[in-house]
């Protein structure tokens, strides 16, 4: 038994008993207290999610000799237990396969780890959306993403309606709050780059006629890319092979059509952007 989660169990039930538990934590419950037989088998089920991600990842590369470093471990170990969604158990699964290494001493992810541990759940799907995006976007292009002036170049705009759709969230979710909460984060820890932009826009100050609705504007950064890579499983790959279509990171499927709502923002004052739905 976890004497952590059965004192955080015990802790609670002095608010109002089992019942106002289950009532204030939903399912989540099954992580505490009277639930610790179900909660080892929902973390023993989150952490083998991860894992297989990881296998997955390496593909024909679990079979070379490797490891892991311990700290990596205890940082997968620590937070995977309580991993639920797919997509941020494959970042973590990613990240667990790119430190893999002979002798288990390259822990140049460490740092991404805790960055993923920041993350909401919006953040890290906003993130392999637009990553994912801008790569298919750019593909083969003559842009070189180890400079500056070149991925400044690199400002997308995505309608708001194909971001709900491929982040998987519902019309009745208030996704005003969620996207300014995702993009104000993402630039925080410096995973989009300055000008950014999100809301409503002004045509006739803009003059863009191809935004019919409301959008996100943003731009990639050296540290967004790297991550994208780290949670595919290439931490050798250099930032400048980014938009190197030869190389597989398993992304999500994109359509011609969905790929067509998307195009570049080129020359314009972020000023005139507002920050607001």
């Amino acid at each position: 038994m976890d004497p952590a989660t059965t004192g955080i169990g015990a802790g609670l039930a002095l608010y109002g008993g089992k019942d106002i538990v289950d009532k204030l934590l939903g399912p989540t419950a099954e992580y505490l207290g009277e639930e610790i037989k179900n909660s080892v088998a929902k973390k023993n089920e989150n952490l083998k999610r991860i894992f297989s991600k990881s296998v997955d990842t390496l593909g024909e590369k679990i079979n070379q000799s490797g490891q892991v470093p311990p700290r990596v471990l205890k940082q997968v170990w620590d937070e995977g237990r309580f991993i639920e969604d797919e997509l941020t158990a494959q970042y973590f699964g990613g990240i667990l396969a790119s430190s893999r290494s002979e002798d288990g001493t390259d822990d140049r992810t460490l740092p991404y780890l805790d960055l993923v541990k920041s993350m909401s759940t919006y953040q890290i799907k906003f993130h392999h959306l637009f990553y994912t995006l801008a790569r298919r976007y750019y593909f083969d292009s003559e842009y070189d993403c180890e400079k500056d002036e070149d991925r400044n170049k690199m400002r997308l705009f995505i309608p708001l309606s194909l971001c709900r759709e491929l982040m998987g969230l519902s019309e009745n979710r208030n996704t005003d709050s969620i996207f300014r909460h995702t993009i104000l984060g993402l630039y925080r820890l410096g995973l989009i780059a300055q000008g950014y932009a999100y809301g409503k826009y002004e045509k006739d100050v803009l003059n863009f006629p191809e935004i019919e609705e409301p959008g996100i504007v943003s731009c990639i950064s050296s540290a967004g890319i790297e991550l994208y890579l780290l949670a595919h499983g290439y931490p050798d790959v250099e930032i400048n092979q980014f938009l190197n279509p030869d190389i597989h990171l398993g992304e999500m499927d994109i359509s011609a059509a969905e790929l067509g709502k998307t195009f570049e923002i080129k020359n314009y004052r972020l000023n005139f952007l507002p920050h607001s739905f």
